[in-house]
Formats: structure tokens, C-alpha cells, sequence
């Protein structure tokens, strides 16, 4: 259900022309291929809303810009998708923390360890990567 009203509201931003108003800002900016991608880059990190949220939301922002500069939109889909999960999986406080952190708790009060969810999270991040 959240997918489909993130989804609304990107429909929602590329009909005000907000994704198109947004890439022209940034372009001022960005004037080369390696500085876009850079960008899509640094976008798909810093908009870590959900490994699926994350695509709907920087993709259609970065698709002007992309098209612009004639790079390929697999490219931009490649950055993205690159972004998206990586950076979805190591914050606690959206879909995927929250659902790691469930499963670590029901093991950990099966095993009847003391170590918390919270602990556990914050521990593994290093091996996420």
C-alpha cells in the first residue's frame, strides 16, 4: 500500500513538472556525465525510503538529466538499483530493519539470549557490506 502511494506521488511530481524543475536545478550543477552519475549515485543513497520506494522516488528525477547528457537510462536503472536495497537493508527504521529486527528477536527469545534485537542490527552492519 505504501508503494502505491509513493507511486501516486511520483506520477503526482512528473506531471507538475517537479522531477523536470528539479533536474534543470541540478544541472546548473552537473554538467558531466561522470558528475550525473555521481549524482544518481548520491541520490539513491541519501533517499533511503525503501529498496522499492527508492527507484519510483530518484528515477524519475534523474531521467531528464540522463537523457540530457545522452547517458543510458539502463545505467541510471543500474545506479539505482545499486543504491536502493544496499542502503534499504542497513537502516533499522524502515521496512527492512524493522523486519530483520523482528526475526532477530523471535530467535533471540527462543534461544533465551539476552542480547537485544537493537544490538544485534547495529552489529551486523558492518557485515552487510
Amino acid at each position: 500500500m505504501l508503494l502505491v502511494f509513493i507511486g501516486g506521488f511520483v506520477a503526482l511530481m512528473e506531471r507538475s513538472g517537479g522531477g523536470t524543475a528539479f533536474a534543470l536545478r541540478i544541472a546548473h550543477w552537473v554538467k558531466t556525465r561522470l558528475r550525473a552519475q555521481c549524482a544518481a549515485w548520491a541520490g539513491g543513497i541519501a533517499i533511503f525510503f525503501s529498496d522499492l520506494g527508492t527507484p519510483l522516488i530518484v528515477g524519475p528525477v534523474f531521467r531528464p538529466l540522463f537523457d540530457q547528457l545522452k547517458l543510458s537510462r539502463q545505467k541510471l536503472a543500474f545506479i539505482i538499483d545499486s543504491t536502493a536495497s544496499p542502503v534499504a537493508i542497513l537502516i533499522p527504521f524502515i521496512g527492512w530493519g524493522v523486519y530483520i529486527m523482528g526475526l532477530l528477536q523471535k530467535e533471540f527469545t527462543a534461544l533465551a539470549l539476552d542480547t537485544t534485537d537493537w544490538q544485534a542490527f547495529i552489529r551486523a552492519i558492518p557485515f552487510q557490506f
